[in-house]
């Protein structure tokens, strides 16, 4: 009965020793999950700052973008009244000639009937000078 005392003491002690072991294992194991872990991370946050610094980045350059796309537009629409001032300042030239012309066609005309009437004064007047002579 002693002997099966005492390997019944030996069996559990080999238990305790083997469950010892086994604990040292998991412990070594967690210790070793937990400093891969923290190294992922530390990737993952280092990731993560970059990111975040990328979208950083492409805020401003949106920014930028917006702004650019705001100045374009507003250029945009600078040119079309232009233009469109222009169109009307020709138009008004176009009036304008075509005003001048009907003025330059009567000035022509009332200029025709000045010469004409001057030439039938002068021909009266040599007339008259002939009959006063």
């Amino acid at each position: 009965e002693l002997e099966k005392k005492l390997h019944a003491a030996e069996q559990a002690r080999v238990e305790a020793v083997a469950a010892a072991e086994a604990a040292d294992l998991r412990a070594k194991a967690a210790e070793f999950l937990a400093q891969s872990l923290q190294a992922d991370a530390g990737e993952v946050e280092s990731r993560l700052k970059a990111v975040e610094h990328a979208r950083e980045s492409d805020t401003c350059r949106l920014l930028e973008l917006e702004k650019k796309l705001h100045a374009a537009e507003q250029a945009r629409v600078e040119a079309v009244a232009a233009a469109e001032a222009a169109d009307l300042r020709a138009k008004a030239a176009e009036f304008l000639a075509q005003s001048l012309q009907a003025d330059a066609g009567e000035v022509e005309s009332r200029l025709k009937a000045v010469e004409h009437a001057r030439e039938s004064d002068t021909c009266r007047l040599l007339e008259l000078e002939k009959k006063l002579h």
